[in-house]
């Protein structure tokens, strides 16, 4: 199967929230934005670990993933820098964004993945300023600005049944489960405003244009699964704006990444699935270098590339062939103004609510960020909704600066200087009803798509996506291992023998040093499997060696089918590898065996630049295995790594990147040096 496109690939984004609780932030150490090359193995057809190809929001979640579990991975982009539509320009000393672009302090999976400190969050007021019939009026957050919006109340924006409404819509999604929202049955976000009640001045002049900024929609024909998500994530977070621009928030993801793993300025041009038993792709680049990705390819672009890439193929899971219509498209101008020709200083949003003219919304940026503009300058943003492919950037200008000088004056929207146009054609997917906001990422064994078109298109939707994608990917090569063992039960004379208890009891012997009682379930499986030997007898013509190693792992397995449960619910021999795949299945739930063990270093290279052999120990006894130096993240540990070291590993399972190698797969939990601990 050959997949092929020539297209550029801009990764998945949205705008643009998310949720900052400081009690949950982890204490991440964050290193200043990589400098990223575009250097790429230079041997055809050379093997990496898994290939992600997009360097957007998704798709850095889903190297953050894979780089969390020790996994191999290269992620692949067209452009210049990491970040797809999250991006920012600087020009004439004022940062640009890309598009209106909003992070809300508000999405769950931005805080588990990002440090707010550093990025230095800019507070937008909570609430916004409505222009309608000539005037300004003012709709402010009760929580947080109590006497605004106690002033507001009497203002033609709504009525006093509206304010409260809205009070109940906040408690009704603060209430409810963020999964229990994106399942919820669901209808267009017009059509749940009417159903609660809104009025129509309510809906027309506040919901429209501020919600439509959001979802690029001004019909509100959007689910109402995402309106609640969003109004959740709203009332819990604040709107705010990363001090070196929305850029700041993939560099982040980026600069935790290794350097080396991220290719800039290279194309993919086609995908070709292999023609082994195991599901392994080839990735093809623009140049003609070849890679091989062994554990699968994540295609992390936006939806119309996505689409372009693999619609109109014969995959295991269905996959579209055309995006739903119509995009979402924004069109955002930036102009220049002197600090005397700004009407306000205040961080706040100020959106059309007349119901006439193409601005949908406009801010100061300034005046929320001052990094976006140099000493004495003011950025001035204006955002409109959809396209306007038959207007030419002049033509949009004047059109804006005639309609700001209504709100504004002549004198003051008529001295701004034009800076730059930004449209953006794909801002958001389509997201009306009917919707799947949790689409699985698997597109077949191998093969995986993640964005904001699979989930909410949110930044969390994008971040989610992103490692659930990652999360598949994992699962299925942990099957994939399973299931192609190369293994042969022909030498062995394998009896059936049924046990009446869920435990066993190894008595003391030649081949086992002390009495160990073996744990009940999966666990007890691995533990007598890295522990049992085989005694010779009748049923065994000759005294089997175990090979040394994590190969022992699967020797061993098919030996110890001769003492522990074998039959299958139809009283029938499972074969080994059917065996083995249950093993490998089950024991990932077994908090016993995925807890802390202890491994004293045997042999390694100065520094842990190689590989590490060791010595497990629990209490079933010893093993030796291999540990890969290339998913060792010592951290300050390094220097401590000698022979005859203790290691405290979390977090175990085996590596296998080939079926004739295995590794285990660790994390490092502290380190003993071999002058500082007895290893008796």
């Amino acid at each position: 199967m050959s997949i092929t496109t020539t297209h550029s690939f801009i990764s998945s984004f949205t705008p643009h929230h998310t949720f900052h609780n400081q009690r949950n932030h982890r204490n991440h150490h964050h290193k200043p934005p990589p400098k990223i090359t575009s250097q790429l193995p230079k041997k055809p057809h050379t093997k990496t670990g898994a290939i992600i190809i997009g360097a957007g929001l998704s798709g850095l979640a889903a190297a953050t993933h894979l780089h969390s579990n020790n996994i191999p991975f290269l992620l692949i982009d067209s452009s210049d820098a990491v970040g797809g539509r999250v991006r920012t320009d600087t020009l004439d000393g004022f940062l640009l964004d890309r598009g209106f672009q909003i992070f809300i302090t508000g999405y769950p999976e931005a805080r588990k993945l990002l440090n707010y400190n550093t990025l230095n969050l800019q507070k937008f007021y909570s609430g916004a300023k409505v222009y309608y019939s000539g005037q300004f009026y003012n709709v402010a957050d009760p929580l947080r600005h109590f006497f605004d919006a106690i002033q507001s109340l009497a203002n033609p924006i709504g009525t006093i049944f509206d304010k409260l409404l809205i009070a109940l819509t906040r408690i009704r999604v603060l209430t409810q489960p963020d999964d229990q929202i994106l399942s919820a049955d669901e209808m267009s976000t017009i059509q749940l405003l009417k159903g609660i009640g809104f009025s129509d001045a309510m809906v027309d002049r506040f919901f429209r244009p501020f919600f439509g900024g959001i979802f690029f929609d001004n019909e509100l024909q959007t689910t109402s699964r995402l309106f609640d998500f969003v109004f959740k994530c709203l009332a819990l977070g604040d709107n705010t704006l990363p001090a070196k621009g929305i850029a700041a928030i993939p560099e982040q993801l980026a600069a935790n990444l290794p350097t080396s793993s991220i290719v800039l300025n290279t194309r993919v041009v086609s995908i070709e699935k292999t023609e082994s038993e195991v599901e392994l792709y080839n990735v093809k680049l623009s140049n003609g270098e070849v890679l091989r990705a062994e554990y699968g390819v994540i295609v992390a672009v936006e939806e119309p590339e996505a689409v372009k890439l693999l619609a109109g193929k014969s995959f295991e899971f269905e996959f579209p062939d055309e995006i739903r219509q119509p995009v979402r498209s924004t069109v955002c101008l930036y102009f220049s103004a002197d600090r005397s020709k700004v009407p306000v200083l205040d961080p706040v949003l100020f959106i059309n609510g007349s119901g006439r003219g193409i601005v949908n919304n406009m801010f100061f940026a300034t005046n929320v960020a001052p990094s976006y503009g140099p000493p004495g300058k003011v950025l001035v943003s204006v955002s409109l909704i959809g396209l306007y492919e038959n207007e030419s950037d002049e033509e949009l200008r004047v059109r804006v600066v005639d309609e700001l000088s209504n709100w504004f004056g002549k004198d003051v929207a008529g001295s701004w200087r034009y800076l730059r146009t930004y449209r953006v054609k794909f801002a958001q997917p389509n997201q009306c009803p009917p919707t799947d906001l949790r689409k699985d990422p698997r597109v077949e064994i191998g093969l995986y798509v993640c964005g904001d078109y699979r989930t909410s298109a949110t930044f969390d939707g994008a971040l989610v996506s992103g490692r659930k994608a990652a999360e598949a990917l994992l699962k299925d090569r942990s099957v994939v291992q399973a299931a192609y063992l190369d293994i042969d039960d022909s030498d062995l004379h394998l009896t059936p023998v049924l046990r009446s208890s869920s435990s066993a009891h190894v008595e003391p012997s030649p081949y086992t040093q002390n009495p160990v009682t073996i744990i009940p379930g999966p666990a007890g499986v691995v533990q007598l499997s890295n522990s049992i030997c085989v005694e010779p007898s009748s049923s065994t013509t000759n005294p089997v060696r175990i090979i040394p190693g994590p190969a022992g792992l699967v020797q061993r397995a098919k030996l110890l089918k001769e003492n522990v449960f074998i039959l299958d619910p139809d009283g029938a021999l499972i074969l080994t590898q059917e065996y083995m795949q249950k093993v490998v299945e089950d024991v990932g739930e077994d908090a016993d065996f995925n807890s802390g063990l202890v491994a004293i270093v045997k042999s390694c290279s100065p520094n842990a630049l190689g590989d590490l052999n060791v010595t497990l120990k629990d209490l079933s006894g010893t093993v030796l295995e291999t540990i890969h130096y290339k998913v060792l993240d010592v951290g300050s540990y390094e220097k401590d790594i000698t022979v005859e070291a203790v290691m405290i590993l979390a977090n175990v399972s085996v590596f296998t990147p080939k079926p004739s190698k295995h590794y285990l797969n660790i994390n490092v939990v502290e380190v003993f040096r071999k002058d500082t601990v007895s290893l008796a």
